[in-house]
């Protein structure tokens, strides 16, 4: 409700701290909320004026399901990979599903996707983590079949300051 909302950004203790999506109300995907989703993998290919996440699922179902098969259900480890560097390139975030069995347990294969993905950033993470968009070029980021994504992490912290780290992601050998 509004009144909540009004509370909770204004007067709530955690005010300072809160994020909220806009997955709420009527009306209110990609127009409300710290955070945009607009909808299950959002992804829009380009710089957004507003913070956003994209939801996505590593299979196809949001919970287990015994009848997905490695090879027509479950995303790749690239392109689980090309998937979050692609949504910090362009300003956004990466809620990743894994869905437990009943009993709770994460089957091998997905326990191996996520093992993966984190070996990716153990050696890539600087491109990752506490970066921004690096907005001069990131539009243009596709030469020769093969895609650039552009990163940038600012030394002060002010991303329109002189003095950063600029990152380049490919995601294929040229």
């Amino acid at each position: 409700s509004r009144e909540f909302l009004a509370w909770l950004y204004n007067e709530s203790p955690v005010k300072d701290d809160v994020i909220v999506d806009d997955r709420w109300g009527t009306d209110a995907r990609c127009a409300h909320g710290g955070f945009w989703t607009c909808r299950d993998r959002f992804q829009p290919g380009k710089l957004q004026p507003h913070k956003w996440t994209d939801f996505m699922t590593m299979g196809t179902s949001w919970g287990f399901d015994r009848l997905e098969t490695v090879q027509h259900d479950y995303k790749t480890p690239g392109v689980l990979i090309e998937t979050l560097v692609n949504n910090v390139a362009y300003g956004g975030n990466l809620i990743l599903n894994v869905g437990p069995t009943a009993d709770g347990r994460i089957i091998p294969l997905m326990s191996e996707r996520l093992l993966q993905m984190g070996a990716w950033l153990k050696i890539n993470g600087d491109a990752i983590y506490g970066t921004q968009p690096w907005l001069t070029v990131q539009q243009e980021n596709t030469t020769d079949d093969v895609t650039v994504y552009y990163t940038q992490k600012s030394q002060t912290g002010d991303a329109e300051a002189s003095g950063h780290d600029l990152y380049a992601i490919l995601m294929s050998w040229p």
